[in-house]
């Protein structure tokens, strides 16, 4: 059976990481285990018909750290506050932080009215028994699978993939490079061989420049800002239509007019060179972030595969639902 893999916004997981660090930063002596199974319990297990005083939502104050302010006397704490400071701050300032007090006034003020109309809507809700609804409470619960599960494959993503695993692909790729020559190819893409003789008749008049002409006629949206330009490719990474005419073109000479599956192209190859591959330090990131998520992928795959997964058959009652739908009875 294969997985269908859900991955949360990038932002919920980084501000989900970095709250977790900042968290442990402060109160070192926290466990982990028990402020996960309270922060999951407080919004679904004893939430329904509930007031919003917190000591009765299995909240327990001291894995909070220290109370920074109060919503008609409901205390909010320093570590309830940051994930509302990561919504706001940008995200390299907010992992760079070391400690609460280094968080400017400004984002406390904005991370707290945030957070002071979730309170107070919150707690109306629940004087309403909104919690009480089955289908809230289902969507709460997909809340938290998804929050929980975004937290834990981004605790042990990081151990799927070794540095010897992101040196050995590197490895492979420098390998796969070595004597194979590189070009800078600039292209026109037009709709029509019509359209791309005239084109090329401004260029063999030189009414225009290349580039003036790719960026007023050009439909190749990627490239014709730029003049057309696609940067350095080796063989084999572009269209090979496109490659079978521009990988035998001479230095700085414009094509004919040529057709491929995406239209008519007009050609010229700047520069070649032997190819050179990015220093390790260079690669590695993006090395191991492609190693990331297909370790993950996979993780999610095996796990999916060896779990018991039943779906139990019944007959639906379309009477009753229909009885049951009819206001007032």
């Amino acid at each position: 059976m294969r997985a269908t893999t859900f991955v949360l916004s990038g932002l919920l997981v980084i501000n989900l990481a970095i709250t977790a660090m900042l968290y442990y930063k402060y109160y070192p002596g926290a466990d982990a285990d028990d402020s996960a199974g309270d922060v999951v319990t407080n919004s679904a297990s004893n939430s329904a018909g509930e007031t919003g005083d917190k000591s009765t939502r299995n909240f327990n104050p001291e894995q909070y750290g220290p109370v920074y302010a109060t919503v008609n006397d409901l205390p909010v704490r320093q570590l309830e506050l940051l994930p509302y400071v990561g919504e706001i701050m940008p995200a390299a300032q907010f992992q760079s932080l070391k400690r609460f007090d280094e968080i400017s006034d400004n984002y406390l003020s904005k991370a707290m009215q945030s957070i002071a109309i979730d309170e107070l809507l919150d707690n109306e809700a629940r004087n309403h028994g909104l919690y009480a609804d089955p289908g809230i409470q289902s969507a709460i619960r997909q809340y938290e699978r998804r929050y929980m599960r975004a937290a834990y494959l981004n605790a042990i993503t990081p151990t799927l993939v070794t540095d010897e695993d992101v040196k050995s692909v590197y490895d492979k790729l420098t390998a796969d490079l070595t004597g194979k020559t590189e070009y800078r190819a600039r292209h026109i893409l037009l709709a029509s061989e019509q359209e791309a003789r005239v084109v090329s008749e401004a260029l063999a008049q030189k009414k225009k420049t290349f580039a003036e002409l790719a960026i007023l006629y050009s439909i190749d949206d990627a490239t014709s800002f730029n003049g057309g330009d696609l940067g350095f490719n080796i063989e084999g990474q572009l269209q090979a239509q496109f490659e079978a005419v521009v990988t035998k073109l001479p230095l700085k000479q414009y094509s004919r007019p040529f057709k491929t599956d995406l239209g008519w192209h007009i050609a010229v190859v700047d520069e070649r060179r032997a190819s050179k591959p990015l220093l390790y330090e260079q690669a590695a990131p993006a090395i191991r972030t492609n190693l990331e998520q297909q370790a993950m992928n996979a993780y999610v795959e095996e796990m999916l595969s060896s779990a018991n997964i039943s779906v139990n058959a019944f007959d639906v009652d379309t009477d009753a639902m229909a009885t049951e739908s009819v206001p007032g009875e």
